[in-house]
């Protein structure tokens, strides 16, 4: 009995935990967005300023999105396409193929189809551009050929001419197993490059051209989203343990 009631005061304490963090980003939006919304109105403000006020808002979002919760990152991903498009785009870009979250990535994947659909210039390419990397991804995750893809760079890292070769092999019958439809959202250019490369008996160039190719693929990880006010930016860091290790690689 004692066991059942610390389980139901735990799952509580979470469900809290979520709301109150909810709670705060709502309420920090909400006022971030009020003052850029009164910056841009006024029609003296500088663009440095306006920056300003977009930044508390997109800043907002931040701790949510780098969330051990994967609830709070999703639902932090929805209000953002809802808020800022450009920094949606950004984002849902890197968690649609970089979370270990299905949840997550299904969500970030939502919202890319939709920019992709309602956005319009540089926020449409970068959600169309996404949207590929994250079907590309889906297929890749589908047919358990991360591991394969991972184990080929690892060849490649190695550096021995036997290494290299067994790893452009192995990058090969990744590419070969992907359906005609994923393939055709690879780069064409590099992809018929490598493949050139890799008939004259150029292994080093391939492996390289391979690499570029299929550099967007790899196993997901937690994902660390590392947001820089001035200029605007967004940066993450997979794998990493802890913020602080996220921003050190971000920095390095």
């Amino acid at each position: 009995m004692g066991d059942q009631a610390k389980d139901r005061w735990d799952k509580a304490k979470i469900v809290s935990e979520t709301l109150l963090a909810l709670v705060g980003l709502a309420f920090t939006i909400v006022y971030g967005l009020a003052n850029f919304r009164l910056a841009r109105s006024n029609s003296e403000i500088s663009r440095s300023q306006l920056e300003i006020s977009r930044s508390q808002v997109t800043g907002a979002f931040v701790p949510s999105l780098s969330s051990q919760d994967p609830k709070q990152r999703a639902i932090a991903i929805a209000l953002a396409e809802a808020l800022d498009k450009s920094f949606a785009a950004q984002v849902a870009a890197i968690l649609a193929t970089k979370d270990d979250s299905q949840e997550v990535r299904a969500t970030a994947g939502s919202t890319l189809s939709s920019l992709a659909t309602t956005a319009e210039g540089k926020v449409q390419q970068t959600a169309t551009s996404a949207l590929r990397r994250f079907d590309v991804m889906n297929e890749l995750r589908d047919k358990n050929l991360l591991g394969k893809l991972d184990e080929a760079r690892g060849y490649q890292a190695a550096g021995s001419p036997t290494a290299t070769e067994t790893a452009v092999v192995m990058y090969r019958d990744v590419v070969k197993q992907l359906s005609p439809e994923a393939r055709r959202k690879l780069d064409q250019r590099l992809l018929t490059e490598a493949e050139k490369d890799y008939a004259a008996g150029h292994i080093d160039a391939a492996a390289l051209k391979y690499r570029v190719l299929l550099v967007d693929y790899g196993q997901a990880g937690r994902v660390y989203v590392i947001y820089q006010e001035a200029p605007f930016e967004v940066f993450y860091a997979c794998k990493a343990r802890t913020r602080e290790e996220a921003s050190a690689w971000e920095e390095s």
